[in-house]
């Protein structure tokens, strides 16, 4: 095995889960070092090397490099937490960066809003138990004395988180504004512009907007076409937020459901054949491409979406705009923002796992033969 530089150069990522082939590459390099084909300096481990970091470095710009954005952007947001700093920092920052700088700043933003949600129900976590404490402490001396001991170690605790709410305050203000400015760095719209004020505003007013009491009723297939379908055939950014202003009317199981619905019809359109339909009506499709495709498709509606899905060469050429579709893809991150809302917690994230193409495959050159409809009237509108 190559090991140049530090970095084990024949290593072949799976590129099914970025932490995986991280946990791979490790394995593979602690092998060496117990072979002794590896040096390693005295006192030191595999994590204290330098090895594991700059394998894990190496492995951000071999999912860069084959345009794996999905994975590594998924990987990163399932791994965020609030223990960091108000500002995203070490390889995650690197992350963010890198796919900014790989023109794919949405899918870098989505990070930074799942980073900033966390910083923000922390602080309310902590302010919540400050106001329980301070409400305990206005009860009198005979109601304190009949409590269980559980309810006094619970004070107790609730007194020690107390103490942290200016910390937690400060980290989730501070979390705003360093999302702020990375937007601003990488010149990308403001898409969470009203989001981030109220989310600055209640936290520095310590005071939440009290929503109106939640639809009960649940996500099925049909609610959640109707919920896709609000605004008609408005821009896609505006489309966008009417969805999800619409989606904070729901309970938050509501709004995991509408998730697992909308990852269920992402995936049912990840076929060959769609893909060869993306290709010609985009002149070009890399993987990336092709999942804004997919959420562009179901932005269009409950009948496009099936229609599309029934046979690829009738789709209705005219309802694609000219260009590409990138901005469809925040749509898969509308539940998120929407459960931060209503539950005033981030939505946990699972590890994305790698979808199978499905359907034969299919070369780039037979596209045109596959769908000799579309194919000549791409062709004619060219």
């Amino acid at each position: 095995m190559r090991f140049e530089d530090d970095i084990l150069k024949s290593f072949k990522p799976h590129f099914d889960d970025f932490f995986k082939d991280l946990d791979r590459y490790a394995e593979q390099v602690f092998d060496l070092m117990q072979a002794d084909q590896i040096r390693v300096p005295k006192g030191k481990t595999l994590f204290t090397s330098g090895y594991y970091e700059k394998g894990r470095d190496w492995l951000i710009e071999c999912y860069i490099a084959e345009a794996q954005y999905s994975g590594l952007a998924g990987a990163i947001l399932s791994n965020i937490d609030s223990e960091q700093h108000a500002e995203i920092g070490g390889y995650q920052r690197d992350v963010v960066d890198k796919l900014a700088k790989a023109g794919q700043a949405l899918r870098g933003a989505r990070i930074w809003r799942q980073h900033v949600a966390s910083h923000v129900s922390t602080f309310w976590t902590f302010h919540d138990a400050q106001q329980r404490y301070e409400k305990r402490k206005k009860l009198s001396q005979q109601k304190l004395d009949a409590q269980s001991k559980l309810e006094d170690d619970l004070a107790k605790y609730d007194r020690q988180m107390s103490k942290k709410v200016p910390k937690h305050k400060s980290s989730a203000l501070g979390a705003i504004a360093a999302y702020r400015k990375w937007l601003a760095i990488w010149n990308i719209p403001d898409q969470d512009k009203s989001q981030l004020a109220i989310w600055e505003a209640e936290v520095e007013e310590e005071k939440r907007t009290k929503l109106a009491s939640p639809d009960k009723s649940a996500m099925d297939e049909d609610l959640f076409w109707s919920i896709i379908q609000i605004g008609g055939a408005i821009p896609i950014p505006e489309k966008l937020m009417d969805i999800e202003k619409r989606l904070t009317d729901f309970t938050p199981k509501a709004i995991r459901d509408f998730r697992k619905i909308l990852q269920s019809r992402l995936s049912d359109a990840y076929r060959s054949d769609v893909w060869a339909l993306a290709f010609l009506l985009m002149n070009g499709a890399s993987d990336d491409a092709f999942e804004a495709f997919r959420c562009w498709l179901i932005l269009a509606g409950r009948k496009v979406y099936t229609a599309t899905l029934s046979d690829p060469n009738l789709f209705d050429v005219s309802l694609f705009p000219g260009g590409g579709c990138e901005f469809a893809l925040d749509l898969m991150s509308i539940p998120e923002a929407a459960y931060n809302r209503r539950s005033k917690t981030p939505l946990r994230i699972a590890r994305p796992k790698k979808m199978t193409l499905l359907g034969p495959a299919i070369l780039e050159e037979d596209f045109p033969k596959l769908l000799s409809r579309i194919a000549k009237l791409v062709d004619q509108r060219v």
